[in-house]
């Protein structure tokens, strides 16, 4: 796959990924969808910078890299949030300190994976321009497939608590989904730890890290029809202001 088709198919694989696990945990409360889309509108816009605009190799794979772990994460809390509140807690605060274990425990891991020495690099430099070795890339077919796999996820999630119950099937769901943060992070253990080496080499330098094929990324965005929109709303922004 070239590139410029991973950065967008990865993009937009992970936003209607963490859109639909946001629904599934937002249907747990019942009532927060004001909260779901304003996350979401949020998430798009970020998508929409790092899919068209973010020529920054860190950051582009970083947010990937979090916003992964975070679409399990966030909706395991919000499961388990509701899982307290429904067994009758009074007091908020507990709903809110319990809810928040999942979290908790997905950032310790994070933390403590982010901070342990690399055994190895797992990215190829050539000047600035850097690309993750070939042998810890992500099959081209799994960006494809993410999309599919959250939808299924989330109806089987949803059929499993109608058939086994909302309180049993919202513990399996919650261990499910911060399972999946925790296999996210040992999984991309080495990525994790080379992003915050790279992270501390760029701020000594005079210009960050960019992409490897950075030149076919730039050719290939100037084809893509949303980027012309853009350019053209700018155009014309700057013939009103003259």
């Amino acid at each position: 796959m070239m590139a410029s088709e991973a950065i967008k198919t990865g993009g937009w694989s992970i936003f209607f990924m963490i859109g639909l696990f946001m629904a599934f945990g937002t249907f747990m409360l019942g009532d927060s969808w004001y909260a779901y889309f304003f996350i979401l509108a949020l998430l798009f816009i970020w998508t929409l910078y790092t899919v068209y605009v973010c020529e920054r190799f860190v950051l582009y794979m970083r947010s990937f890299v979090i916003l992964c772990i975070v679409g399990f994460t966030l909706p395991a809390c919000v499961v388990a949030y509701g899982l307290v509140t429904d067994v009758g807690f009074e007091v908020d605060v507990y709903n809110i300190l319990v809810g928040g274990v999942p979290a908790v425990v997905v950032i310790l891991s994070y933390v403590w994976v982010v901070n342990t020495k690399p055994v190895f690099q797992p990215f190829e430099f050539e000047g600035n321009r850097v690309q993750t070795r070939q042998y810890v890339k992500v099959k081209p077919g799994m960006n494809y497939n993410t999309p599919l796999i959250g939808g299924i996820t989330t109806l089987a999630a949803s059929l499993f608590l109608a058939w086994a119950g909302l309180l049993t099937g919202g513990f399996v769901s919650m261990f499910i989904m911060a399972g999946a943060s925790l296999f996210i992070i040992f999984f991309g253990r080495h990525v994790i730890r080379g992003l915050r080496i790279l992270r501390i080499q760029e701020k000594n330098m005079s210009v960050p890290y960019t992409f490897m094929q950075i030149d076919e990324i730039r050719e290939a965005r100037s084809r893509w029809w949303l980027v012309r929109i853009f350019k053209w709303v700018a155009s014309r922004s700057k013939s009103t202001r003259a």
